[in-house]
């Protein structure tokens, strides 16, 4: 593995990294969402059903959010391998 593809991995983790952000903050405005019902709910101005949709969608964007960690840690790791590869074929 080339220094190359090592800047590749890092350019891969950044792309990433991003989308993972922008999942985070739909995931935080939906948790607006819900402490806001919450305070209708208890002036009776909602009903329960309404979260019901909030939380499956909460938790959807966390579930991606886990699934673009995983996949920045096994990146991370074949940087790692790469890195220690190279290292022993330049001591030698």
């Amino acid at each position: 593995m080339s220094l190359k593809d090592i800047k590749e991995n890092f350019e891969k983790i950044r792309a990433k990294g991003e989308n993972y952000f922008e999942i985070d903050n739909k995931r935080q405005a939906i948790e607006n969402e819900i402490k806001n019902l919450k305070n209708q709910y208890k002036e009776k101005g909602v009903g329960k059903e309404v979260f019901s949709e909030k939380n499956k969608n909460l938790i959807l964007l966390e579930n991606e959010m886990k699934k673009i960690r995983e996949e920045i840690a096994k990146i991370n790791k074949d940087i790692s391998k790469d890195i220690q590869k190279e290292m022993q074929d330049a001591i030698g």
